[in-house]
């Protein structure tokens, strides 16, 4: 839950960012649109760079930064794959926030469950507390 939390604020810088970078998605299906592949392409860039800058990932996961960004990009493979209807064809401010709360909701979740999974997950107070996180 807190993940997901995490996830929403920080997709509020980039769910409207649609230029190309040299990341490559793993999205299976027919090809997406130019327009839906540069968006794709920008999230999956910028969003696990800022969950993995998040302080809840700095200081409640023993892991590097480095580590946390190739797990963060993993799962957005993932859950783009799993959501794919959410990526709009065309997309604007409105429709890509709405995409990114789907997507950065699920990549959340699935990157806190894959580092308590393996292990990573500092258990404290201030860790297991969702309000230490919510801003």
């Amino acid at each position: 839950m807190v993940s997901a939390v995490v996830a929403l604020v920080a997709l509020g810088v980039v769910v409207t960012a649609c230029s190309d970078s040299d990341g490559q998605s793993t999205l299976r299906g027919p090809p997406l649109t130019p327009a839906a592949q540069a968006w794709v392409t920008s999230v999956r860039t910028t969003l696990p760079l800022l969950l993995c800058d998040h302080d809840f990932f700095k200081e409640c996961f023993d892991t590097s930064a480095e580590t946390c960004r190739r797990e963060a990009t993993r799962q957005f493979d993932e859950c783009a794959n799993e959501n794919r209807e959410a990526i709009p064809d065309v997309p604007t401010p409105v429709s890509g926030k709405q995409a990114g709360r789907v997507i950065g909701s699920c990549v959340g979740r699935r990157l806190e469950l894959s580092l308590k999974q393996s292990g990573q997950f500092r258990n404290n107070d201030r860790c297991n507390n969702p309000n230490n996180w919510l801003k």
